[in-house]
């Protein structure tokens, strides 16, 4: 007999890890139930039993140590991975509910950014403004709006003056802001980054971080896949991931470097603030699970309908 997963639902801790609410709280920007998934047709779960909804205008962190699940469920917020069950909305298109919903999951990633680790692997040309311009001429904007986006975003990332340079030859940092840039210039609704800092160094990692506080500010959704402690100090919440479940969610109360006040490491694999660790709410541990910790051979991978798998085509 197989027993149901433990699934640990964020929303049944509404009073103690929601964001600031409104009095006409905007439609969330995602929902996922019971959602599971697997890279090897169900030998072992990289997601096992999740649920999580992220609201419009938060910023969430994802953290655990590694095979945690957090990039996989970061792959299923951005829509560009389709679950083995469960149910999933974004922004209010079901794109996944006993199978896929092709067109909900197209008309879903217009509005839905992802910026991965490596930046160069989401460089597509030699010139910044023609790389910038790259996503929204796949939407079919018009030449004078694309204009437009493109300096706006990449004033928003610093690189206004370089427009005409070559991306492949900037900085890490530099490439990973370009990387950003031609993400806001699709004006995304949800922006979604896998341990965008990875590889920077600490300058280039805190310009990267104003860039997040700046898009914090206007409203944009932000979930953020970090190892990182003082990148999840600005978060409404930070979502403590294990063997492919949730299990604990911190609702971050104090804007302070985490490490200044004495911050130590909890389940979730990430010091935090001593306010912060106050209020974790923990689930139940699950026993230990065999997971797989790299993602399978190229077209193995299971992607939404209409999906190409390339990290630079993050949006469709």
């Amino acid at each position: 007999m197989t027993v149901a997963p433990h699934s640990f639902d964020a929303d049944e801790f509404h009073d103690s890890a929601e964001p600031h609410a409104s009095a006409e709280p905007a439609s969330p920007a995602a929902v996922l139930k019971d959602i599971r998934f697997s890279y090897d047709r169900g030998t072992s779960w990289a997601l096992d039993g999740v649920s999580l909804t992220v609201h419009a205008g938060e910023r969430l962190c994802l953290v655990g140590p590694n095979g945690s699940g957090k990039s996989t469920l970061a792959r299923l917020i951005a829509g560009l991975t389709a679950p083995d069950g469960g149910e999933v909305t974004l922004l209010g298109q079901r794109v996944y509910a006993a199978g896929p919903n092709a067109d909900a999951y197209r008309a879903a990633r217009h509005g839905i950014g992802m910026v991965f680790q490596n930046p160069e692997d989401q460089l597509v040309t030699t010139v910044l403004e023609d790389d910038v311009a790259f996503g929204p001429e796949n939407l079919g904007l018009e030449r004078e709006l694309i204009g437009e986006r493109i300096v706006d975003s990449l004033q928003a990332v610093g690189l206004a003056n370089l427009r005409q340079s070559d991306p492949t030859r900037m900085s890490g940092g530099q490439q990973q802001r370009a990387s950003i840039a031609g993400m806001l210039a699709m004006n995304p609704a949800m922006l979604v980054l896998d341990e965008p800092t990875a590889m920077l160094d600490e300058s280039a990692r805190a310009e990267v971080m104003r860039i997040l506080d700046d898009l914090q500010a206007r409203g944009t959704t932000i979930v953020h896949v970090t190892h990182h402690p003082d990148e999840t100090v600005h978060a409404d919440r930070i979502v403590h991931m294990e063997a492919g479940r949730i299990i604990g969610i911190t609702a971050a109360v104090d804007n302070r470097s985490p490490l200044a006040e004495g911050g130590s490491a909890n389940e979730g694999g990430v010091d935090l603030p001593r306010k912060a660790r106050l209020r974790v709410v923990s689930a139940q541990k699950p026993p230990p699970v065999a997971l797989r910790t790299t993602a399978p051979a190229s077209g193995s991978a299971k992607t939404a309908p209409n999906c190409r798998c390339s990290p630079m085509a993050s949006v469709i």
